[in-house]
């Protein structure tokens, strides 16, 4: 999220917005509607500006989702993707971006959730890809040396992934990936932290962290000794997601090298 470069016009055109939309409400209000225990159905409605929100066409092509075999997968990503558009603009736009709201805090969490689920499922869709490419392949040891993948054989997984048997879920997706095509460790570690924030999504959980001799101790959500999902948090989110494609080339360019597979790549 870039920094504004000071105009004043810019801010006042804000100063203008709010003060309208404060208007709105008290009108509302002053209509005998008691916001937000009742509400209105307004025929008419505030809008979302031209031109911020692209098209779905754009992150299909960018995140190279024709190459997806399950096209409704595919479709899914790009219309998801297409709303952290929205959820850019609302943060950069109002106090929810703030760190200092509380309100601001549960949106951020859940904005950034949104933004990790969408890392999973465009890593899922990458090993399905590989796994149509080389699940069935009998020289699968050339481009894909066996191992253990969260405790499971990494070709019998890419098998079953082929044949529909399973799916590959988050830490197996990305362990994956990794093994075809290194991905550059920061990325790998900010992608670790997601996957573990996105596993605490409750309100309170148990964290299996050693406190005062016991091994698992309840976990808040928030409390007023600590602060938690700031704004940095899911600008880290978006800037792992757009490093997607990447990772994806360079492991399409990783089993492109293997003479059966280079002409059925895309």
């Amino acid at each position: 999220m870039e920094n504004d470069n000071g105009n004043d016009s810019i801010y006042q055109i804000i100063r203008e917005i709010n003060d309208l939309l404060q208007k709105l409400e008290d009108t509302i209000r002053a209509a005998g509607i008691n916001t937000p225990e009742e509400n209105i159905n307004l025929k008419e409605k505030i809008r979302l500006p031209s031109n911020y929100i692209r098209k779905v066409e754009h992150f299909e092509e960018v995140y190279l989702l024709h190459l997806f075999k399950d096209k409704e997968l595919s479709k899914n990503i790009a219309y998801s993707i297409q709303y952290t558009d929205f959820l850019n603009y609302i943060l950069s736009r109002t106090t929810l971006g703030k760190n200092a709201l509380s309100i601001g805090s549960i949106f951020r969490k859940y904005a950034t959730i949104s933004v990790t689920s969408i890392i999973e499922a465009y890593l899922v869709g990458i090993c399905e890809f590989v796994a149509d490419a080389c699940g069935s392949c009998k020289n699968i040891n050339n481009c894909i040396p066996n191992g253990k993948v969260v405790n499971k054989d990494l070709h019998r997984l890419l098998r079953d992934i082929k044949e529909k048997k399973e799916m590959a879920k988050f830490k197996e997706a990305l362990e994956i990936v990794n093994k075809i095509a290194p991905i550059d460790q920061n990325l790998y570690d900010i992608l670790e932290k997601l996957r573990e924030m996105r596993n605490h999504i409750h309100i309170q959980y148990f964290d299996k962290v050693k406190v005062s001799g016991a091994q698992i101790v309840r976990t808040k959500d928030f409390s007023k000794t600590e602060f938690r999902y700031p704004i940095q948090e899911y600008n880290e989110a978006i800037v792992a997601l757009k490093s997607l494609p990447k990772v994806f080339q360079n492991v399409i360019d990783r089993l492109a090298k293997c003479s059966e597979k280079v002409n059925s790549l895309g």
